[in-house]
């Protein structure tokens, strides 16, 4: 753990060593953290349509572990990291996140605990400026440069469960339906993405940056439970989803009823043919 780290006062490294008690060999498991649009939360859910500013998209946060031993011995204790969108040519859409929400916190103020995953000690990240693209990110300045005089690891957005949730002591967790065997997906907390302007002059992406020390894994972002032994980010892959959310645009009421029409014209047409 870095000392940046165990000065800020958020001994996330701690759950390691106590909630998940013990250190493990590398392995190719890993924990990924998976950014969707809500309701649902699907893992095939990567895509928000909006229609003009002032729209506001819903995400969840889900983790999925993924073991070897086709056994359901997996869980998550910790995930730590910032928000980001990603603009190309100046992006489709610009917006701000709102702040994060762990599970079994009754709101984004994270002065406020509960199970499963807003145990003392969660985050609810800070909205700020971190990628040098408009819009607000949620996470610190430097985003995992630690060197960065500004930045500041209180300012991740992250979620603490203790004990860890897993899928035989699920604590009330959210865990998606699918989940079977070596893959645990389970659902770590919600936040928004809220539309502030619309260029539509390129592409706009939504996605999650798991903490680290620059390109060095640090122990204390991450902690969980893979084939039954304890990992983190030195000992196994702390990751996000390849796929990050799209933000499009919707078609208009107007657009869908010419479609109607065009789909009503076209069946008539084939009637009368027969």
């Amino acid at each position: 753990m870095s000392s940046k780290l165990w000065k800020s006062g958020r001994v996330w490294g701690m759950v390691v060593a106590g909630v998940l008690a013990g250190a493990a060999a590398p392995s190719f498991g890993s924990l990924v953290v998976d950014l969707r649009v809500a309701p649902g939360g699907g893992p095939n859910v990567k895509t928000a349509a909006i229609t003009k500013v002032g729209d506001v998209v819903p995400l969840e946060v889900w983790a999925v572990v993924t073991g070897k031993d086709t056994q359901a011995n997996e869980g998550v204790g910790v995930a730590l990291g910032s928000f980001v969108s990603t603009l190309t040519n100046n992006g489709f859409a610009v917006g701000n996140f709102s702040l994060f929400r762990a599970d079994g916190a009754p709101s984004a103020d994270q002065t406020k605990t509960g199970t499963p995953f807003a145990q003392v000690g969660w985050q609810n990240g800070f909205a700020q400026n971190i990628n040098g693209q408009p819009g607000n990110d949620l996470g610190p300045i430097g985003l995992n440069d630690q060197n960065n005089p500004a930045w500041d690891p209180t300012q991740y957005a992250g979620v603490r469960g203790n004990p860890a949730v897993t899928a035989t002591a699920p604590q009330g967790a959210v865990i998606d339906p699918t989940s079977a065997g070596d893959t645990f997906a389970v659902r770590l907390g919600t936040l928004n993405w809220t539309v502030t302007s619309l260029p539509q002059t390129g592409t706009t992406t939504l996605s999650f940056v798991p903490a680290a020390n620059g390109t060095t894994a640090d122990p204390s972002a991450a902690s969980w439970i893979e084939d039954g032994a304890s990992k983190n980010p030195l000992s196994a892959t702390f990751g996000t989803s390849p796929t990050p959310v799209a933000i499009t645009l919707a078609p208009e009421p107007a657009s869908i009823g010419m479609l109607g029409l065009a789909s009503l014209g076209l069946l008539a047409r084939r009637r009368r043919a027969l």
